[in-house]
């Protein structure tokens, strides 16, 4: 992250359920991942909104503000996510700003007193740099202010580290006291072993699956306290372009696991690609992220390639048959409904599934 540009902090409370939410969507989403946060004008600094048509590419940092409703006292903040602009509009007195979900950001492990952890100590050190760096609530939510120094926090560590020591942070709020923490790692080829295997989201923050191919949707999960119960999540998906094989979910029964999801992306209908989405919901009950993620099953390259060559051969010849007058009338005809012919069937082969997707053992 730049360290001599300003920064644009984006702050999300536990007075609406609406704010809380976004703060575990945005710490379970994975990176490149697109999220949209909103703020009325009077709740945005004098630099950010004379500067908000211009935020393109500025770093986004998320933070949790802890509140109290009538003021009674003043808030404590929490870092949550990084980001970067995408893009910023306004509707009237409503700003808009969209944003690309990127690294981690954390505060640092808490202090141990006699074999207790104590994480206000951290909390109280953080609430007092970002006050210093740039306007905060109550007086805003959205502001333009100077970068975090590294050693205020931790944005270096691993990012399912990271990710779990925000969810003990914020467990200890009200808002989040029942939350389960989720974290999408993403999709990759079944059978593909090693982290770098994963999908990288396009730059339309869309997944991209080649159609007749199975692929594993992973999530990993960190609870602070491990719940009493097993808690579902549910993975819903439009089955004519990617189905679950199995369940369609997977549960929160342990303190921290990691769950995988059988995908099959469905078969390529026509020479086009199939936009759709993977939504993953917490079950009736259960607190945690709302996640939809974009999905687009591609049809075969080759195939595209293979039947336009075939297709627009059999039209060649097509063409020739009326061409080769040394020919008899009888042998242009056969030669001209030949290649029609092909060219129909070809057409039709276009415009009908390729295969089902194949399951492994």
């Amino acid at each position: 992250m730049s360290n001599n540009k300003p920064w644009l902090y984006l702050f999300s409370s536990d007075q609406s359920p609406l704010y809380a939410q976004d703060i575990l969507n945005v710490l379970a989403a994975p990176a490149g991942y697109l999220y949209t946060f909103r703020y009325d004008a009077s709740y945005i600094n004098e630099t950010a909104r004379t500067q908000w048509g211009n935020l393109r590419g500025t770093v986004v940092v998320v933070v949790f503000s802890l509140q109290q409703r009538a003021r009674y006292q003043q808030p404590a903040f929490i870092p949550v996510r990084l980001g970067r602009v995408l893009s910023t509009s306004r509707e009237g007195e409503s700003f808009f700003v969209v944003f690309n979900l990127e690294g981690y950001a954390s505060l640092h492990e808490p202090l141990v007193d006699h074999g207790a952890k104590r994480p206000e100590a951290c909390v109280r050190h953080f609430t007092n740099v970002i006050a210093g760096l740039t306007d905060v609530p109550y007086t805003v939510s959205a502001s333009i202010g100077q970068p975090v120094p590294e050693a205020d926090w931790d944005t270096k560590a691993e990012a399912s580290v990271l990710f779990a020591r925000t969810g003990e942070y914020l467990c200890h709020t009200a808002a989040f006291a029942d939350a389960r923490f989720v974290r999408v790692l993403g999709i990759k080829p079944t059978g593909a072993d090693d982290d770098p295997q994963r999908l990288v989201i396009s730059a339309d923050a869309t997944f991209v699956l080649d159609a007749g191919r199975t692929y594993d949707l992973e999530v990993f999960h960190a609870q602070p306290v491990a719940p009493a119960v097993p808690e579902p999540f549910v993975i819903e998906a439009d089955e004519s372009a990617v189905r679950t094989v199995g369940r369609a979910g997977f549960d929160v029964a342990s303190r921290y696991d990691r769950a995988t999801v059988r995908l099959a992306a469905g078969p390529a209908i026509g020479l086009e690609d199939r936009d759709t989405v993977v939504a993953i919901e917490p079950g009736k009950g259960v607190q945690g992220p709302h996640i939809v993620l974009n999905v687009r099953v591609r049809a075969s390259r080759r195939r595209v390639v293979g039947i336009a060559g075939v297709q627009t051969l059999a039209l060649i010849t097509v063409a020739l048959a009326g061409t080769l007058t040394i020919w008899s009338i009888e042998a242009r005809v056969a030669l001209a409904v030949l290649g029609a012919a092909a060219a129909v069937a070809i057409g039709l082969l276009g415009s009908s599934p390729l295969s089902t997707p194949t399951m492994p053992p």
